[in-house]
């Protein structure tokens, strides 16, 4: 068992490991003061990178609008500012940016700079801890029901006579295939930076299919069906068959 949860704690600690994604570099910089609104925004990361969404905020009025010209160009993205009048565009802004990562982890911050006269503008990220928790909850069932029910499976499959832990294996894997979805769903809500409570939008799930995590989430769906079709496969040639494919 030591050695099961020491496996768990380093899965879950992988995308963490990984380098993921950081700015290194922009125009203008953080925190500048320009004499002019500039047309554009370049953020430069260590790495390629995917834009998820991008948000002109502060003034005039502290509003917040989408920014949706944008380009990718080598490392670098390059966002396109809306046309206003110089004298309207006075005060201090935030570009908030979220990106994905090559290894699908989103990350994001904000960039702020002044026109004229640096204003009192502070920006507050509202990113929903309770995505964030949901979502490494989510993966650490499905890591967990991953050993027990296509481990389970194979084991059984391989160990004829051995069935007092069918139940226990058929139910992880039934939970593995509920939780698996789910959490496709929440990295897409964690990768457009929306609340708990836009879960049931489209997008949120093609968003989370479309990053790194999605084939991993269809391939642990593979797994875990063909676990459970191994449980009740009569032929031990089948059981086996289904469950190495399970295991691999």
């Amino acid at each position: 068992m030591a050695r099961v949860a020491a496996l768990l704690a380093s899965l879950l600690y992988m995308p963490a490991a990984h380098a993921h994604a950081t700015l290194i570099g922009s125009e203008p910089a953080d925190g500048a003061v320009l004499a002019r609104a500039p047309t554009t925004v370049r953020l430069t990361f260590n790495e390629p990178v995917s834009p998820l969404i991008m948000r002109l905020v502060g003034a005039p009025g502290g509003s917040a609008r989408e920014l949706g010209a944008v380009a990718v160009e080598g490392q670098s993205v390059v966002v396109t500012l809306p046309e206003l009048p110089q004298e309207a565009m006075q005060g201090t802004y935030g570009v908030s940016w979220r990106v994905v990562s090559a290894d699908g982890h989103p990350v994001g911050g904000t960039l702020s700079f002044s026109v004229g006269t640096r204003g009192d503008f502070v920006f507050v990220s509202r990113r929903d801890v309770l995505v964030r928790d949901a979502l490494w909850a989510g993966r650490f069932a499905l890591y967990l029901v991953l050993f027990i029910g296509a481990g389970g499976a194979f084991f059984l499959a391989w160990a004829p006579g051995v069935s007092a832990a069918e139940r226990i294996v058929g139910a992880a894997l039934v939970i593995g295939l509920i939780a698996t979805p789910l959490t496709v769903g929440l990295q897409g809500l964690d990768a457009l930076d929306l609340p708990l409570s836009a879960l049931d939008l489209r997008t949120a799930w093609e968003t989370g299919l479309g990053t790194a995590y999605g084939p991993s989430a269809l391939m642990a769906q593979f797994a875990l069906f063909a676990g459970l079709f191994s449980l009740s496969a009569e032929r031990i040639e089948i059981k086996r068959i289904l469950s190495l494919g399970a295991l691999a």
